[in-house]
């Protein structure tokens, strides 16, 4: 499943994209904070142009802050802030600004916050 999903990804991002993507709409976060889907998700941010995870990343985005503090969803972010256009990269910003403090210090979200910087 998973391992297959990746693999699929890394070989062919285009086709893969938007099939995966479009099974995942809906279901960004929820699959951002799996042990297993937050791979597959994090797969997509690093080999596909933003048109194909676009409204990935908007779902994503809506929910920043508590995927930061995410054991899984904290590197979908990390992900997010390193491949994304530079708009997403912003507004993933400016969501963890008003809470930089707190996050910086949190076991999983001090990675983003570094990501960020």
């Amino acid at each position: 499943g998973n391992h297959v999903l990746q693999k699929f990804i890394v070989a062919a991002p285009g086709v893969s994209a938007l099939v995966i993507a479009s099974e995942l709409s809906g279901r960004a976060v929820a699959a951002a904070q799996h042990k297993t889907r937050s791979r597959v998700l994090e797969r997509l941010l690093e080999h596909c142009v933003l048109e194909e995870v676009f409204h990935l990343v908007e779902e994503l985005l809506g929910s920043a802050v508590s995927l930061c503090r995410d054991p899984f969803g904290n590197f979908v972010m990390q992900r997010l802030l390193e491949h994304s256009g530079p708009e997403h990269r912003h507004r993933a910003a400016l969501a963890i600004v008003p809470h930089v403090c707190k996050l910086a210090r949190h076991r999983q979200a001090n990675n983003v916050v570094r990501a960020a910087i």
